[in-house]
């Protein structure tokens, strides 16, 4: 813990693997994608948010939005240059 100190207990804690993964949240994400409008993507995650239990949320984000669900999306809708709404 000590070269954690500079970290939050949380972090830490996460870093050591003493906190449970965030993937039954990644996969609730990536389930919800085969048939959620973008808007109830963006919902589904402010609701995932608010329950304050993810570990990481800026991981489940990267994880499910850095382009992968967004792409796929765009591309199911054949709206490859248009923004989900």
């Amino acid at each position: 813990m000590a070269r954690y100190a500079k970290h939050s207990k949380k972090h830490a804690c996460g870093e050591l693997g003493l906190l449970k993964d965030d993937k039954e949240f990644i996969d609730a994400i990536n389930e919800a994608f085969i048939s959620a409008t973008g808007g109830q993507m963006r919902n589904l995650f402010v609701r995932l948010l608010n329950m304050n239990t993810m570990n990481q949320p800026s991981e489940v984000w990267n994880s499910t939005w850095n382009g992968t669900i967004v792409y796929n999306r765009r591309r199911a809708l054949n709206l490859p240059c248009h923004y989900l709404i």
